[in-house]
């Protein structure tokens, strides 16, 4: 396991227990989530959301833990792997813009339907 720097002393606090106990609980609670979708379930936008952050965060601390892990046991390797996680992180980031787009223009018909029920006048850009 990780060793303690000076400069870390009085910030962490070894909480591995703790985070241990809630990784158990996230493992569960995904299960419960995964069992009860089928591939066609329909979620309401604010599951969708919790559920792309929970796997941001936990992907973040992982990649984190695994760098810093590996650092201390194989600093020259390491530089490899950073790359490679930059590069993981880029592509998320990616795909979380174009599923934010994908939901503006999935919207466009509602706000388009909207503002004729409010009698506005929308008028396409040419």
């Amino acid at each position: 396991m990780a060793k303690m720097k000076p400069e870390d002393q009085g910030e962490y606090d070894y909480e591995g227990d703790m985070a241990k106990s809630q990784l158990r609980s996230i493992m569960a609670n995904a299960k419960r989530l995964h069992d009860m979708m089928e591939e066609n379930t329909n979620l309401p936008e604010w599951v969708q959301s919790k559920i792309t952050l929970a796997e941001d965060y936990i992907s973040t601390a992982a990649n984190y833990m695994e760098s810093e892990m590996n650092e201390e046991t194989n600093p020259v390797e390491m530089k490899d792997k950073k790359k490679k996680v930059n590069s993981n992180t880029k592509e998320r980031t990616m795909q979380k813009q174009a599923n934010a787009a994908q939901k503006v223009v999935d919207l466009i018909p509602q706000a388009v339907s909207f503002g004729s029920i409010l009698k506005i006048n929308i008028h396409p850009v040419s």
